[in-house]
């Protein structure tokens, strides 16, 4: 929380609220994209960059072709969640292929067999999610605590006698 006695002139306001966690949601999402594109691994950059069509997509193009994973990257959706003028959640969405990017495993590589070897290639877990919202927690931190706390400051000043 930032010096602010009760009284001051500028306490954070929802708006500015909403709009630091929005800011923060939109960094997290670049940093995320930042790991995605240092993969290394031939197997997971294609993992990264497969094509991918929904059932729901299939059906409205009446296409009757097997489904084929979406790139990760253009997958990846940031939202922030209000409530009342005031933000309270946020979500990052991908494709579902991500997880078995994060895990290290899939087609040939079932879960907990990450030394598995198929076509003479190794797959390991790569952390492209969890580092970096660990990372970036911190700052989240400390924007809810000084919104937050900036409230509880109008209130208390709210309760104050005023001296004439």
């Amino acid at each position: 929380m930032s010096n602010q006695q009760p009284g001051d002139p500028h306490l954070t306001t929802a708006d500015e609220y909403n709009e630091k966690v929005k800011a923060w949601n939109t960094r997290l999402r670049s940093q995320i994209i930042s790991s995605l594109m240092l993969l290394t691994n031939e197997e997971k950059q294609k993992a990264v960059k497969k094509l991918y069509r929904s059932s729901r997509q299939r059906a409205k193009l009446n296409d009757s072709s097997p489904t084929i994973e979406e790139p990760l990257i253009p997958s990846l959706k940031s939202r922030v969640f209000t409530s009342y003028g005031e933000a309270y959640g946020i979500s990052q969405s991908f494709a579902l292929h991500g997880i078995y990017v994060h895990y290290g495993v899939g087609r040939g590589h079932p879960a907990g067999s990450r030394s598995m070897v198929t076509n003479g290639k190794a797959r390991k877990p790569y952390d492209w999610l969890n580092k970096n919202v660990i990372a970036l927690g911190p700052e989240l931190e400390h924007i809810v605590a000084e919104y937050y706390g900036d409230k509880y400051l109008a209130v208390i000043d709210s309760i104050l006698l005023k001296k004439k």
